[in-house]
């Protein structure tokens, strides 16, 4: 059972750019379009110049203006960050590049399983477990797995994960799914909460340090000032912006072999949350697409925009 419907855009929308990011990794390309599970729906999309076409299997609900935020006031996001000349410049070259609304749970598995991984291996992984443990979904192009319920993961052994692939992460997705099913946490009530607070619940979490905390804030949980720090947007920041960071903080940067601690980590992003202001996260999603580019072309504060 599906359905079919379309969206005409009227606000930037990048599907494969977007899809691609890092920012989520349950997504893959079949035909000319993709292919992905979120919530208790499978959903196919394809886009075409200004109309995102999209087929929902499995009966749930789906909707492409929550999920891609094309809700948002993007006119104003793009005057707030635009004030930087390297972001304004990134988004003018890359303006369909959106922030994703997530689900928060199926968004924190996989950022649990991104740590010290890559984009191709976390999607393998995620499908993994998705395979098995989540419910089966027949659509055109194959059977495609929803995500494991809470309920469903938590029943699982150590063995099983660890099958999956997932090495060391294996025992921190089990104790994660364990203890949001005892209870300890409401994801989905998180969105109403303020930043440090969800930040601070979300690290009390198997398997959750500063950078999946942040990621996970702002691509599920409403935090748009959330401004995460991986390996690249850290020489993103030690390269074009040092000037906002001071001696101290650039040395550490600099540093690759060392990880950040985790105050020079809060120490850090809470200078960026400063400098780029409530959509912060915008402004980190744009530098993070293009991270490599701006380091290996040596793109510089002073380029013209």
């Amino acid at each position: 059972m599906y359905r079919t419907d379309s969206l005409a855009l009227n606000t930037p929308l990048n599907l494969g750019v977007t899809l691609s990011s890092a920012q989520t990794f349950q997504w893959v390309r079949r035909g000319r379009g993709w292919i992905g599970a979120t919530g208790d729906s499978v959903v196919y999309l394809l886009q075409t110049q200004n109309t995102v076409l999209f087929r929902v299997y499995g009966g749930g609900e789906w909707d492409p203006v929550s999920y891609f935020r094309l809700d948002d006031d993007y006119p104003t996001i793009i005057r707030s960050i635009g004030f930087d000349p390297i972001v304004r410049r990134l988004i003018n070259s890359q303006p369909g590049l959106r922030v994703t609304r997530q689900d928060p749970w199926e968004c924190l598995l996989m950022f649990v399983l991104s740590t010290n991984n890559n984009y191709k291996r976390i999607v393998k992984m995620t499908l993994n477990v998705n395979r098995a443990f989540g419910k089966k979904v027949k659509t055109e192009f194959g059977v495609v797995h929803l995500f494991p319920t809470l309920e469903s993961l938590s029943a699982a052994s150590l063995q099983e994960l660890v099958g999956c692939g997932l090495g060391y992460r294996s025992k921190y997705v089990l104790e994660l799914a364990r203890a949001l099913r005892e209870g300890g946490v409401d994801l989905g009530r998180l969105r109403g909460k303020p930043y440090e607070e969800v930040r601070s619940t979300l690290l009390g979490l198997p398997g959750v340090g500063p950078k999946v905390a942040d990621c996970v804030s702002l691509f599920s949980l409403e935090k748009l000032e959330s401004f995460p720090i991986d390996t690249w947007i850290r020489r993103v920041l030690a390269e074009l912006y040092p000037h906002l960071l001071g001696e101290h903080l650039y040395r550490v940067l600099k540093d690759e072999s060392k990880s950040l601690g985790v105050s020079v980590y809060r120490a850090i992003s809470q200078k960026m949350r400063n400098y780029f202001g409530v959509y912060a996260g915008y402004a980190q999603n744009q530098l993070y697409y293009h991270s490599k580019k701006l380091i290996k072309k040596g793109f510089t504060r002073r380029s013209k925009s």
